[in-house]
């Protein structure tokens, strides 16, 4: 007797991989919004009379929303797709994620002029 496996089970693995990593980013964005929204808060009190730091801060908002939002994409289109090499590309750029949440955590002057670059 022989059984028929779907295509739906020979992936479970990728998937599995897939929802993992869209959980790890996903309370990693969690957390680093809560630390930004620490620092946005002390950066605003110092200097509230400042019109700039409102405009980098939306400009911020928003480049980081467009990176959670393609970063979420990425992880959508790789399970779409199967494809093994889209959720590498997703882990490569998770981890860039997570380690500039960490720069912030940790208190860390770090500062990507190439993606600020890149980005702005």
């Amino acid at each position: 007797m022989e059984i028929e496996v779907s295509a739906e089970a020979k992936d479970k693995r990728l998937n599995r991989h897939v929802a993992i990593t869209v959980v790890v980013l996903s309370v990693a964005t969690g957390l680093c919004n809560i630390k930004d929204g620490n620092i946005v808060q002390a950066m605003a009190q110092a200097q509230s009379s400042s019109v700039d730091l409102w405009n980098e801060y939306q400009a911020t908002k928003t480049k980081q929303h467009l990176a959670e939002t393609s970063r979420a994409q990425i992880a959508a289109v790789s399970a779409l797709a199967e494809s093994g090499w889209l959720l590498a590309v997703a882990w490569v750029l998770g981890a860039i994620g997570l380690f500039l949440g960490l720069c912030g955590f940790a208190g860390w002057s770090f500062h990507p002029a190439v993606l600020s670059t890149l980005l702005g």
